[in-house]
């Protein structure tokens, strides 16, 4: 972290930061923070290379993309790459850098500092410039914190991770596993980082792996909160000379005094510690909704081979069966969790999300967090809201189907907080709103990337899978891949379909719920492909299809 140019803006960072020795985590941290780290098995390496460079430009920790671009020409080298992450690399050469790294892919290199072998770095599993995991991106950073290697300008460090920098910004390229060369000194820099990111809503939108920069002078790599209030970030660095990469602390107020940004690698993969249900085992539970207006959860068992008797978790919702003039339930996870959360909307049109408080405990007492959407209660002549994961991060957006047919995303941030002004991705679903002589849209995870996909029930009782792409930014067109279902569109006489994982596979299955009150799974193959024939794994909801005077059913 280098004293900023005295063209830009000064910054007189704090040092004021707890050494990673002496930083303990508070327990019980929420699935979202500051994880454990895996590295791959018994994966030893000697310590890497410290190598003295010659800079192309006076700051390479900060400088801009004009200013690297014209130190290269200046240094008689090829332009950096403009910072575009969904072009392709073809590099040839070695990880990180431009040419081959034949003994730092090998891991055979050593520091002059040292020759003891550690478990640092991991096998990359990534491709540079390519997508990574998050449990990865920490792994490469903890590898130069186990070597102790020290900040440094005018040196990149040698490893298996590839040949970075040793300042702030290298140290996130490294973790990153951005490209660098020599054109760009062995690194992005905190200006030219931002380019492979995209700009999150909020500190409170960070996950492991994430960044925090201010462009001028500092950036940092995100790994966790110290409490559930947010109020202090777990972060990991190479800080300034005369210390090595370290993590260490930064309180919230700190951050946002300072103009620090919280940013997200456009291809990172999210991971969710489970796939979301009532009881947090990954198998979609049953609720039923009756018309007295309990709640009660039957529990998955066996991978979807029967629901046991349930308990009532929450009363009083008589008013909430989704008929003319009432609310509408909906459950699906919120805040990340791994547990199904209960979103409330009102006949006045406000949304509330209740969390789940795990072992069969029930919801809190809930928060509105958005408001206005009377008209979207699924009656004749009235839009409709889902809430399903669209992004991969875990939690819960909103999706807006309105009376046009437009179908709007509006991500969730602050892990339920709140959900963006949202944007169209799909257009043209006017007649499938429900009800009579018209179709249906579900969002579900059909084939098992951690995105909820588009499933069109038509009025001739086809059902086609339209594959969510980029992080929910569009449908593809679409695949058939089940008939006959005109009869299950809901409705008075009519059966009803709803998707699910049941069988903990990370795949959306059919259920079918006829008007005898039978429930079928039909199971989910080849991630979406078809479903089988299914089986019948419960009887007598007859009264739950949700039509006048009956009752309802959930399964998540």
């Amino acid at each position: 972290m280098p004293t900023p140019k005295a063209l830009r803006p000064t910054l007189a960072i704090a040092l004021a930061v707890t050494a990673a020795s002496g930083l303990a985590l508070t327990t019980a941290l929420p699935s979202y923070a500051a994880p454990q780290l895996v590295r791959a098995a018994a994966l030893t390496d000697p310590v890497g290379e410290d190598v003295e460079f010659t800079p192309t430009v006076a700051d390479p920790t900060n400088a801009t993309a004009e200013e690297l671009e014209a130190g290269a020409r200046a240094a008689g080298l090829p332009a950096p790459e403009t910072p575009d992450p969904d072009a392709p690399d073809t590099d040839p050469g070695g990880p990180g850098d431009d040419a081959s790294a034949t003994a730092a892919a090998a891991g055979a290199e050593t520091r002059t500092a040292g020759t003891q072998a550690l478990t640092a770095s991991v096998a990359d599993d990534s491709d540079v410039n390519g997508e990574i995991t998050r449990e990865e991106i920490l792994a490469r950073a903890q590898s130069w914190i186990d070597q102790q290697v020290p900040y440094s300008q005018t040196r990149y460090h040698s490893d298996r991770n590839g040949k970075y920098r040793q300042d702030c910004s290298g140290f996130v390229s490294m973790a990153w596993h951005l490209k660098a060369s020599a054109s760009n000194n062995y690194g992005a820099t905190t200006w030219t980082l931002p380019n492979y990111a995209v700009r999150l809503g909020s500190l409170d939108d960070l996950r492991p792996g994430d960044m925090i920069d201010r462009i001028q002078s500092h950036v940092v790599l995100f790994k966790g909160w110290t409490d559930s209030s947010h109020t202090t970030a777990v972060v990991l660095e190479e800080a300034h000379s005369g210390t090595n990469a370290r993590q260490s602390t930064r309180s919230r107020s700190y951050l946002l005094d300072n103009g620090f940004l919280p940013y997200r690698y456009k291809k990172v993969i999210e991971e969710r510690v489970t796939t979301p249900s009532l009881n947090g085992d990954k198998a979609a539970d049953l609720a039923v909704l009756d018309t007295a207006g309990n709640l009660a959860v039957r529990n998955n068992h066996d991978n979807g081979a029967y629901f046991d008797g349930g308990k009532v978790l929450s009363k009083g919702w008589a008013n909430f069966l989704g008929q003319p003039g009432k609310g509408q339930l909906y459950f699906a996870d919120a805040n990340g969790d791994g547990r199904t959360d209960l979103f409330v909307q009102t006949s006045s049109g406000e949304v509330s999300v209740r969390r789940n408080l795990g072992a069969g405990k029930g919801f809190d007492g809930g928060k509105v967090v958005s408001k206005g959407w009377s008209n979207f209660t699924g009656q004749p002549g009235k839009g409709r809201l889902y809430f399903a994961d669209a992004n991969g991060d875990g939690d819960a957006d909103l999706i807006v189907h309105d009376t046009n047919g437009d179908v709007a995303i509006r991500v969730n941030h602050g892990h339920g907080a709140y959900f963006d002004g949202g944007k169209v991705v799909s257009k043209g679903w006017a007649n499938f709103l429900g009800g009579t002589g018209k179709g249906r849209l579900y969002f579900a995870d059909a084939n098992g990337d951690g995105r909820a996909d588009l499933i069109v029930h038509d009025t001739a009782g086809d059902v086609a899978i339209r594959v969510n792409h980029d992080n929910g930014a569009y449908f593809d067109s679409g695949k058939v891949v089940s008939k006959g279902w005109a009869n299950f569109l809901g409705g008075t006489g009519k059966g009803r379909l709803y998707f699910a994982d049941t069988n903990g596979d990370n795949t959306a299955d059919l259920i079918v719920h006829d008007t005898d009150g039978d429930v079928a799974i039909r199971v989910n193959h080849d991630n979406g492909a078809y479903f089988d024939s299914g089986k019948v794994v419960s009887r007598d909801w007859a009264n739950f299809l949700g039509n006048d005077g009956q009752g309802d059913l959930y399964f998540g």
